[in-house]
This record gives C-alpha cells, structure tokens and sequence, in this order.
C-alpha cells in the first residue's frame, strides 16, 4: 500500500477507517480464497510447482488480512519508538 494513501487512511474517523477496512478484507478473503483453490487444481493436475507458487501467494494475502485486523485493533493515538503512530506503522506492513 502506498505511503500516501495509509496516510489519508489514518485520517479517517473511526467509523469510516473500519468501513474501508472492512471493505479491503473482504477482498482480500476472496482474492485468497481464489488463488489457494488455483493452487489446489494445480497441485491435483500434478503441477506442482505452479501450486506452490500460488499456495505461497495466497498465504501472503491471508497475512495482509492478518496485519489489517491488527491495524484496526491498534489505539489510533499510540506512537511507536519512532514517534509514528502505531496503526501507520501497521499499515506499511501490508
């Protein structure tokens, strides 16, 4: 995600910070959910290196949602050691 769009993320009020959030889960479940049953297909046609490729790329989605989740359980006014707010911070990450 760029820099410049968590930015205008964490601007948000709470409320509309969780609807975006909420919104880019769903994505993500459904990209994941996706790419891991291509990986599936792939590995039942005895492809396996296609498989795990797309096995990897799915688990990485499934993080991205992970680190979303953490963002949105994150006080908004933390700051870390750095003196950046922890849901930036958290954001950067996916």
């Amino acid at each position: 995600m760029e820099v410049r769009k968590i930015k205008d993320l964490c601007q948000l009020k709470d409320s509309d910070l969780f609807e975006v959030i909420a919104q880019g889960l769903k994505l993500l479940y459904e990209n994941a959910k996706c790419i891991i049953s291509d990986s599936i297909f792939l590995k039942k046609n005895k492809r396996k290196q296609g498989s795990e490729i797309l096995k990897n790329l799915g688990n990485e989605e499934a993080a991205k949602f992970l680190i979303l989740l953490d963002a949105i359980r994150c006080d908004r006014k933390r700051k870390n050691s750095e003196g950046k707010d922890v849901v930036t911070s958290v954001l950067k990450m996916s």
